[in-house]
């Protein structure tokens, strides 16, 4: 089913993102990744651009079986209406733990601040956007299936200079996974 245009599509991406990782000491490791997009708009190619991000991070590990991290990234996003054009930063923080046998737990709660380039019309100001992210994973191998359930949680708050664009949204999800 097509909503909203009659075309099979509404926009295409392509893209690539080189990471490159290096162990520094047994118990630090340091990432890095570098993301180019092009994306193209069927029926508003006036929107065609493309976008540049830049993604550090430091993942310090407490033993064998947990570790923390610390990453951020910059971005940019280049488009033909400049409403939809903006320069983004951010930082997060993580925690993983293997607490028992088949059993592990993922936290990390991340911020980050965008700014855009054009004034909105209907609002005549300018777009800039504080968004608050914390997402829980709770994983369980079950080794017998070759399967993996997640529990996941995510709170979002995204509070922003234009309140159309303010929303807060908690989502909870259930995955099974299965390997073959």
């Amino acid at each position: 089913m097509t909503i909203g245009h009659e075309q099979s599509y509404y926009s295409v991406s392509q893209g690539i993102a080189p990471q490159i990782a290096y162990q520094v000491s047994p118990q630090i490791m340091v990432q890095s990744s570098l993301a180019y997009q092009r994306k193209h708009y069927l029926s508003s190619s006036d929107r065609d651009g493309h976008s540049l991000t830049f993604s550090p991070s430091v993942r310090y590990f407490l033993n064998d079986h947990s570790y923390t991290s610390l990453g951020g990234y910059v971005g940019r996003d280049a488009s033909g209406v400049d409403i939809w054009s903006n320069h983004s930063r951010g930082i997060n923080v993580g925690y993983f733990n293997a607490f028992a046998p088949n059993w592990n737990l993922y936290c990390s709660p991340s911020y980050s601040k965008t700014d855009y380039e054009g004034i909105e019309t209907a609002y005549g100001v300018r777009r800039s956007d504080n968004h608050f992210e914390m997402t829980t994973n709770l994983n369980y191998r079950i080794d017998a299936w070759k399967t993996n359930v997640a529990l996941s949680f995510t709170h979002i708050n995204n509070a922003s200079s234009i309140d159309m664009y303010h929303y807060q949204r908690q989502q909870t999800m259930l995955t099974l996974t299965k390997n073959f």
